[in-house]
């Protein structure tokens, strides 16, 4: 266990939030705390803890001494979240003036009370039902935009799920997988950008053990009610129907209409784009790119550039505006028209055309237009000759 931790800690590092959590709940759950030797479960229970702490520890120490591993923090924390999106220090102070500043406010308008809330509500994000079964992430790299985490089918057992762990026969278990769901949402909720499926990826696993938990109870249910057959089946079939129009939904959305619908989020044309600025570079003295989008330079560096000329590009703060004889920046009209080499431009099709009203049309030597696979977003390039004037 304190291996496989170590090794998610190097895929997703917000799992060093979550698994030392995870590890304490697994111990105490796997002790036998009922016993009458409680004394002697607790301290075995305890070394077990250090030990397996010192190692993981020992394990992840590498990522500490990584030389990326400050700017790597740096970058995960300027995303804006619940410790940074307000000064909680005013704000308290203005909530406690309007309200009177009387020892209750004083105490009920703490800035620590004021961020717990914050962090309550994108939990609470996380937790919505609408979220988990119908609807899912917003954002289009996380979901289809149209179903939930889970097919609608498995609301049900869900929720039989978490109330068969509520007997007093599995209070154990239902407490493991509550905590661990739980803890597994804070990397998540701390950003402010919620509900978010990946960064609450570490929670897939209690919810999926809660379902078949569920899926388990009803069938039990199913043998040993003695409700009439024709009820029973009745059930059945309402919840096989259930699942598989679900399933039929899900799959004809995913697989016809989800393609064209998350293309720009997929960043659909940028390879397409990328590959045409390599094949006409060395027509054009310079070429100036569009900053249409501050990743695109990845697309320019991944294909077609050999990693010895990458390794020589200067870097600020893992972004560049040049690559090789790629400019990727806004040219200005006088700069449009003032080089004595020959240019070419790329970028969005509609923001190149708008860019070529100012050019003369003895300048413009050929056009192409890029069509991606999927995405609405036409691309273009534009190769521009200078004019030589006597």
């Amino acid at each position: 266990a304190v291996i496989f931790g170590a090794l998610a800690t190097y895929t997703y590092f917000s799992i060093r939030f979550v698994w030392p959590v995870l590890l304490v709940l697994g111990l105490w759950f796997v002790s036998d705390l009922q016993k009458k030797t409680i004394k002697a479960d607790l301290g075995k229970l305890f070394g077990q803890l250090i030990v397996s702490l010192l190692i993981y520890a020992a394990l992840i120490f590498p990522i500490f001494r990584s030389p990326l591993y400050e700017p790597s923090q740096q970058f995960r924390l300027s995303a804006t979240s619940v410790l940074s999106s307000h000064d909680w220090a005013l704000e308290a102070n203005q909530y406690r003036e309007q309200a009177g500043n009387t020892f209750i406010d004083r105490a009920i308008y703490h800035r620590h009370l004021l961020l717990l809330r914050e962090l309550t509500s994108n939990y609470a994000d996380h937790l919505d039902l609408s979220y988990l079964f119908f609807q899912g992430d917003d954002n289009l790299r996380h979901g289809t935009g149209q179903h939930g985490l889970f097919l609608s089918a498995m609301l049900v057992p869900f929720v039989v799920g978490w109330y068969g762990l509520a007997n007093r026969k599995y209070w154990r278990q239902g407490f493991l997988l509550l905590g661990w769901w739980l803890i597994a949402l804070l990397p998540a909720s701390v950003p402010e950008e919620t509900p978010h499926a990946l960064r609450s990826l570490n929670a897939l696993v209690p919810l999926t053990i809660v379902i078949g938990w569920g899926v388990w109870q009803l069938w039990r249910w199913f043998e040993r009610s003695k409700t009439s057959a024709w009820f029973k089946k009745s059930l059945l079939l309402i919840g096989a129907l259930w699942l598989m129009v679900g399933l039929k939904t899900f799959a004809s959305d995913y697989f016809l209409v989800y393609p064209a619908r998350s293309a720009a989020e997929w960043q659909d044309g940028y390879r397409q784009l990328a590959h045409e600025i390599w094949q006409q570079k060395n027509e054009a003295g310079e070429v100036w790119v569009e900053p249409f989008d501050d990743r695109f330079y990845l697309w320019l560096l991944a294909y077609e550039m050999p990693v010895e000329e990458i390794q020589k590009i200067e870097f600020e703060k893992y972004l560049t505006r040049d690559v090789a004889n790629i400019k990727l920046d806004f040219i200005t009209t006088y700069e449009l028209n003032g080089f004595e080499k020959t240019l070419l431009l790329a970028g969005r099709k509609k923001f190149i055309e708008e860019e070529l009203k100012y050019l003369g049309p003895a300048k413009l030597s050929e056009t192409k237009i890029i069509y991606p696979t999927a995405s609405q977003e036409l691309f273009m390039t534009a190769l521009i000759n200078p004019i030589h004037e006597n």
